[in-house]
């Protein structure tokens, strides 16, 4: 089934990530284990989609991160620093009430080569 948005589009030199859940593209399901292995495959899926487009994870430049659960700012911050490292992107982070497929992390981000 073909969803009504595209995983990246690119303007000029930079790169418009829509949101990325922790969906483990060999069984098309949320990654098991929770927040910790839902932010790794999110995070991982992000990895894939720039280097897909000749960018890595260097060329990212803000994300925006969004939780089920606040409480799980540090679990997904421990994740976080293993796939970024200073200086940070840009990010803001926010709870919110759902997300598709239940999941309980779900990231979007921007990269720019510029």
């Amino acid at each position: 089934k073909t969803l009504p948005f595209s995983e990246v589009v690119r303007f000029e030199n930079t790169l418009y990530l829509s949101g990325q859940i922790g969906i483990d593209p060999k069984t098309n399901k949320l990654a098991k284990g929770g927040v910790i292995a839902e932010s790794n495959q999110t995070l991982t899926n992000i990895q894939q989609a720039l280097k897909n487009h000749g960018y890595d994870m260097g060329n990212v430049v803000k994300c925006t991160v969004m939780l089920t659960d606040i409480a799980d700012f540090a679990a997904f911050n421990r994740i976080y620093t293993r796939f970024f490292s200073p200086p940070y992107p840009a990010r803001s982070a926010f709870a919110v009430n759902n997300l598709a497929l239940n999941a309980k992390v779900e990231v979007e981000c921007i990269a720019s080569t510029d």
